[in-house]
């Protein structure tokens, strides 16, 4: 398995994308990918809200996915696993290997402190 936060100070900002992923049987978690760059599949967590308010947020590293995840819009997910909608974008610079800090497009600015299975997020507004 894929190591939990895998950031590097040294490493480029990277582009991310949230998105609300719907089950069919009712229910949603979030999906946060970050783009390590070049043709990378997207790094990619589960997490049981999104990590765009302050608070605590609880989210595990599961596969990575393809870059069309990047993409705006609305988008079914294969084997009858629901829709993915795109609902925030942004940018996201590493602080230190357990410190980011993420700019939104809508302006928003957030520092991510990493634990072993959460984020924990503030304000850097």
């Amino acid at each position: 398995m894929h190591q939990m936060w895998p950031f590097d100070p040294g490493m480029p900002e990277a582009r991310l994308v949230v998105r609300r992923h719907d089950l069919p049987g009712g229910g949603c978690h979030w999906d946060l990918f970050i783009d390590p760059g070049g043709d990378q599949s997207l790094w990619t967590w589960r997490c049981d809200r999104p990590p765009l308010a302050s608070g605590t947020v609880a989210c595990e590293r599961i596969v990575d996915h393809r870059r069309v995840w990047l993409e705006p819009g609305t988008r079914v997910v294969r084997g009858g696993r629901g829709t993915a909608t795109h609902v925030a974008e942004g940018t996201l610079r590493v602080l230190s290997p357990r410190r980011v800090r993420v700019r939104l497009v809508d302006g928003a600015i957030w520092v991510w402190d990493l634990t072993s299975d959460q984020i924990h997020v503030t304000s850097a507004d």
